[in-house]
């Protein structure tokens, strides 16, 4: 929580002369004819004696913009490619969405998106997002499966392996929640080629 406050100064005639007294009959002509000009050209040159000085107002909180989700994954597999492919596959559940923070919005009926963008470190290539799915009572999400696969035939991977990074970012109402690394690593020798698939 920050707090600010309105602090005003105050002006007294003690300070007129950078708070220096002197008992000089000059001086103290000086100063009354000083004062006597603020109290004819001021309607409120000083408070009265024995009035206090203005209070200043208490602190003004400030709002917390701040919002942090956490997102739930569940039923992780990674089931492989097909006999005749070099490469591997990730799937996933997307399960729940929460939010922590004064001005989070109410999770219910916004989506949790993505977008993924990869380095092309073996081959050429993007990859297809869909729509996102819809977050439900409680932040918990259902029928929301990600699939990630790199599947190719092994005479597209160069000899010795390489290794594939995407670069995911999710987003609760489009708003950044989290962003994740899928690394593919090939190692291929001899015309034999095998990978595996990591989510960070």
């Amino acid at each position: 929580m920050k707090w600010v406050a309105d602090i005003k100064s105050v002006s007294h005639p003690f300070f007129a002369k950078g708070g220096m007294l002197s008992d000089s009959p000059a001086d103290l002509a000086n100063e009354d004819e000083t004062k006597l000009a603020q109290e004819t050209t001021s309607n409120v040159a000083a408070p009265a004696p024995g009035v206090p000085l203005p209070s200043i107002p208490p602190p003004v909180p400030m709002k917390d913009d701040t919002c942090t989700y956490k997102i739930t994954y569940s039923n992780i597999q990674k089931p492989g490619c097909a006999a005749d492919k070099c490469g591997a596959k990730i799937i996933y559940d997307v399960s729940k969405v929460e939010a922590t923070g004064a001005s989070c919005p109410s999770l219910k009926g916004l989506k949790v998106t993505e977008s993924v963008t990869t380095d092309n470190g073996c081959t050429p290539g993007g990859v297809k997002t869909g729509a996102g799915c819809d977050i439900g009572d409680n932040g918990e999400v259902k029928n929301c499966t990600d699939t990630y696969a790199f599947c190719t035939s092994a005479a597209n991977i160069k000899e010795g392996g390489c290794t594939e990074i995407y670069t995911q970012k999710l987003f609760v109402g489009g708003v950044l929640a989290e962003t994740r690394t899928i690394t593919f690593k090939f190692t291929k020798s001899g015309g034999t080629c095998s990978a595996t698939v990591d989510r960070t």
